[in-house]
């Protein structure tokens, strides 16, 4: 049971869709960063947004920090054992997957 809640954690981490400039990447926590791909970005949404250099940046910093915020309280939602109709499909899917490989 411990298993499938850090799992359920740590896909409570990710972006539905990938990071600008990054397509590949989907992690709210850490990532590449966007100019060398080659260092780590904490919070890399976040980082992003504070570089950017547009009209749109204060709304763009708040909007990276909810969705970071609203990330780890779904990760600590799932650590405790509660889950939301979200994470009970993305529950029932790991539970269902967990079945096959074993039978």
């Amino acid at each position: 049971m411990i298993d499938d809640r850090l799992i359920l954690t740590e896909r409570g981490f990710l972006r539905s869709e990938a990071l600008p400039g990054r397509q590949w990447f989907k992690h709210l926590i850490y990532g590449p960063h966007g100019d060398t791909g080659s260092m780590i970005d904490f919070f890399p949404g976040i980082a992003d947004a504070i570089c950017r250099k547009n009209a749109e940046r204060e709304a763009r910093i708040r909007h990276e920090i909810w969705r970071v915020a609203r990330a780890i309280q779904r990760g600590a939602s799932a650590l405790r054992g509660e889950f939301s109709p979200e994470f009970e499909g993305q529950r029932l899917c790991l539970l269902q997957s967990n079945l096959k490989m074993r039978g």
